[in-house]
C-alpha cells in the first residue's frame, strides 16, 4: 500500500515538474516572439532618405487588405513601361527604408509598388506575426495588383531584402504571374531562420526551448508554417536571382539563407550572387556609403548610396526576363 502510494506521489511530481517546465517554456518562447514580432510604428527620424526630400518621383497611394489588417502603400513611376517592381521592405522596417532604391528603378524606366507588410509603419496590424507573415502579405499585393485596372497589365518583377527576400520566393507557391523575382539575403524556411537566431540570442538555452519555439511557432503561424522559398522557385520555374552578402551573420549562407540549399533548387533559371565584403544591411551600398557608416552628420543620401555596378546586374537581369 505504502509502495503504491509513493508511486503515485513520485508521478505526480513528475508530472506537475512537466507542467511547470512546460508554461515556463512556452512563457519564455512568448516572450520572445513578444518582442521579435512587436508592431514598428514609423519613426520620428531615421537613417534613411525620406519622401519629403526628394523630388520628382510622383506617387499615388494604394491600401488593400491582408487578412484582417489593411496595407498601405504607394505607386511610383507610373508614366513608365518597363514593368512594376514591387519592392518587399525586410522585418523591423517599412516602405520608407528604400527610398533609394525605388528611385534608381523609377530613373532606368520601371513603375514601382511599394508598401507596409503587416504591423509596420502606416499598415494595420498590433504585430508583425511572424517570418511567413510577409509571404502573405506579398500575396495580397499581387492579388491587388491583378484586380487594379491601373496595375493588372504590366509584368511583375519582385524585389526584396531579408523577410521580403523570403516573401518573394515563398509567394512563388502561389498562383500569380511574376516575370521575375530577386530575393536578398532571403531564407528557405521561416522555423530554420527563427532558430537560428534563437541560437544567437540566448546561446544553448535555445535547444532547451526548441520543442516550446516548435509548438509555439506552429500554433502561431499554422499551415504557412512549412511554406518553403525553395518549393516556391522550382515550382514556379520563373528567373530568380538569388542574392547575399559573404559576410552577412544574419541570414547565414551556411545556414537558414537560401545559397546553402543549391542542391535543392531545381529551377534552372535561377542564378546566384555572391557580394563580397558585404554582410546583411549594407548588402546594396556602395563602398563610398560604407565610408561614412558611424560618421556624425554624414549626408544621408550619401550614406545610402546604392552600390551602382549591383543596381545595374539586378535591373539587367530584369531587362533579360521581360524579353
Amino acid at each position: 500500500m505504502k509502495t503504491r502510494r509513493r508511486l503515485k506521489l513520485a508521478v505526480a511530481i513528475v508530472l506537475a515538474a512537466v507542467i511547470l517546465i512546460s508554461c515556463a517554456g512556452f512563457i519564455v518562447v512568448h516572450a520572445l516572439y513578444s518582442r521579435q514580432f512587436a508592431r514598428t510604428e514609423t519613426p520620428e527620424s531615421s537613417i534613411y532618405p525620406s519622401y519629403d526630400e526628394i523630388t520628382g518621383y510622383d506617387r499615388y497611394p494604394v491600401s488593400f487588405k491582408s487578412g484582417e489588417n489593411t496595407l498601405r502603400g504607394n505607386v511610383y513611376g507610373a508614366e513608365n513601361d518597363g514593368g512594376l517592381v514591387v519592392i518587399v521592405h525586410g522585418l523591423g522596417g517599412g516602405s520608407d527604408n528604400y527610398i533609394m532604391e525605388m528611385m534608381w528603378f523609377v530613373d532606368h524606366g520601371r513603375s514601382v509598388l511599394t508598401y507596409d507588410a503587416t504591423g509596420s509603419f502606416s499598415s494595420d496590424g498590433d504585430g508583425k506575426v511572424s517570418l511567413a507573415q510577409a509571404a502573405l502579405d506579398l500575396d495580397a499585393a499581387l492579388t491587388f495588383i491583378e484586380g487594379d485596372e491601373r496595375l493588372r497589365e504590366r509584368p511583375v518583377l519582385l524585389f526584396g531584402h531579408s523577410w521580403g527576400g523570403y516573401a518573394v520566393t515563398a509567394v512563388l507557391n502561389f498562383d500569380h504571374d511574376v516575370t521575375a523575382s530577386v530575393c536578398m539575403a532571403g531564407y528557405d524556411l521561416p522555423f530554420d531562420l527563427l532558430f537560428e537566431q534563437s541560437r544567437n540570442i540566448i546561446g544553448g538555452l535555445a535547444y532547451a526551448l526548441y520543442p516550446f519555439e516548435r509548438v509555439y511557432h506552429r500554433i502561431v503561424v499554422g499551415k504557412t508554417e512549412r511554406l518553403s522559398a525553395v518549393e516556391g522557385i522550382n515550382r514556379s520555374g520563373i528567373p530568380v536571382l538569388i542574392v547575399n552578402g559573404d559576410r552577412d551573420d544574419v541570414v547565414r549562407a551556411d545556414g537558414s539563407g537560401l545559397a546553402s540549399h543549391r542542391g535543392e533548387i531545381t529551377n534552372p533559371n535561377v542564378e546566384y550572387l555572391e557580394v563580397k565584403n558585404r554582410g546583411h544591411n549594407d548588402l546594396l551600398l556602395s563602398d563610398a556609403a560604407l565610408a561614412l557608416e558611424g560618421v556624425p552628420g554624414a549626408d544621408r543620401f550619401a550614406a545610402c548610396e546604392l552600390d551602382d555596378g549591383l543596381m545595374t546586374t539586378i535591373d539587367g537581369f530584369f531587362a533579360t526576363a521581360l524579353k
